[in-house]
């Protein structure tokens, strides 16, 4: 299909369409109801239909993202949305404790650095827990243990060096172990769902 109009027209790209569940569109559906509410409205019937949908438009072909994985994929986007409210949360970068603008400069370019170092942690630490283990790590609990190594971790950059390097070093380590996600039986992650499917591709 093709978005647009004229000139301006975007495509092709490929729609594909999910019904949800039962109880899923039921929560869509009473979500529209209640906005619909508060606005002084009733949603029409097509918007109450359409609740009970997940549509998605890609311009990746079948051959690339076949359409079994495509909703897989679309959940690892939301992992990204939610990683990066916690680094808003944790981080705070939208409070300042000055009205000084080079000392506000400081801290949002201390704090991004932060959200650097935990995004290179996370990713290191959950690649080799994933490679040996089958474990995920947890962003959020990476993000909570720089929190509370943070002084250490202040000392330990001011030495610089070596006093630097074991500090981080130890610090991954710990994340190997302490930082691990926990699993639930009535749930398995997305990890394991894109393994499920992983079979059912390479025969297609």
């Amino acid at each position: 299909m093709l978005l647009g109009k004229g000139d301006k027209h975007i495509g092709p790209v490929r729609m594909v369409a999910f019904r949800l569940r039962p109880e899923s569109a039921s929560r869509q559906r009473a979500a529209l109801n209640e906005n619909a509410r508060r606005q002084g409205r009733t949603p029409t019937r097509e918007a109450l239909e359409l609740a009970g949908w997940l549509i998605l438009i890609t311009n990746a072909p079948e051959a690339m993202l076949p359409s079994c994985l495509l909703a897989y994929f679309y959940r690892l986007r939301w992992q990204v949305e939610l990683i990066f409210r916690q680094c808003k949360d944790t981080l705070r970068l939208d409070q300042a404790r000055s009205d000084n603008p080079c000392r506000v400069q400081c801290e949002i370019w201390g704090r991004l650095l932060v959200a650097v170092m935990a995004f290179m942690l996370h990713t290191h630490a959950d690649a080799a827990s994933w490679a040996h283990d089958r474990i995920q790590i947890s962003f959020e609990k990476v993000v909570r243990t720089l929190q509370m190594n943070g002084l250490t971790l202040a000392r330990a950059l001011v030495k610089g060096g070596q006093t630097l390097h074991a500090e981080l070093v130890g610090l991954w380590r710990c994340l190997r172990i302490t930082a691990r996600k926990g699993r639930q039986k009535s749930r398995t992650n997305t990890y394991d769902r894109l393994l499920e499917k992983w079979p059912d591709l390479q025969k297609a």
